[in-house]
């Protein structure tokens, strides 16, 4: 490779790591003012290249990982309970039932009552994400969320089961479908 083919590649390489730099700390600011009233630091889930999708418009609402990261974090700390993974997935209308989102949950310390965890979870949600606020309003595009609790080392064995232990494999957060909630539900 020719000297200044060298150095294009070095400059557009670190135009790159400015940039990103740049749009982390802009956006770390804007995170840390309160500007949208979120108290939280942006950097949390760095690592997690799904986080930027989501349960893109199941229902309507475009939750994503972001927001989910945030209301069960907070829903956690309210609740005196800690989580080790979660994944959440639609659960379709069907019929006259309304549809909702189910979030398998593996807590490292248990809150004390899942009702009050989820009725929390789900309030959270409603205010980190305004299309699920107006989803959840009065029932009428979302009922309330379902959640469930899983036994110690249920998503580790579900990794081990699809031989992704290790390396870069993530649990997914959220899932447009059902597959990966089914196959962890049979653990």
């Amino acid at each position: 490779m020719a000297q200044t083919d060298r150095s294009r590649v070095v400059r557009s390489a670190l135009l790159g790591l400015l940039l990103s730099l740049w749009v982390a700390l802009v956006w770390g600011w804007v995170l840390r003012t309160g500007l949208w009233g979120w108290d939280v630091y942006p950097l949390i889930a760095a690592g997690r290249v799904e986080g930027l999708g989501g349960l893109g418009a199941t229902f309507g609402e475009e939750l994503m990982v972001n927001n989910a990261d945030i209301a069960i974090a907070r829903a956690a700390t309210a609740t005196g309970s800690k989580i080790r993974e979660y994944t959440a997935c639609p659960i379709y209308n069907d019929g006259n039932i309304v549809g909702t989102h189910e979030w398998l949950i593996e807590f490292e310390e248990a809150p004390n009552d899942l009702f009050a965890f989820t009725l929390i979870l789900d309030n959270f949600l409603k205010a980190v994400n305004s299309d699920y606020e107006a989803k959840r309003n009065k029932n009428l595009g979302m009922r309330m969320p379902v959640v469930k609790s899983l036994p110690r080392d249920t998503f580790y064995q579900w990794m081990r089961n699809k031989q992704k232990l290790g390396g870069q494999h993530k649990i997914p957060r959220l899932n447009n479908d059902r597959i990966f909630a089914e196959e962890i539900l049979q653990i």
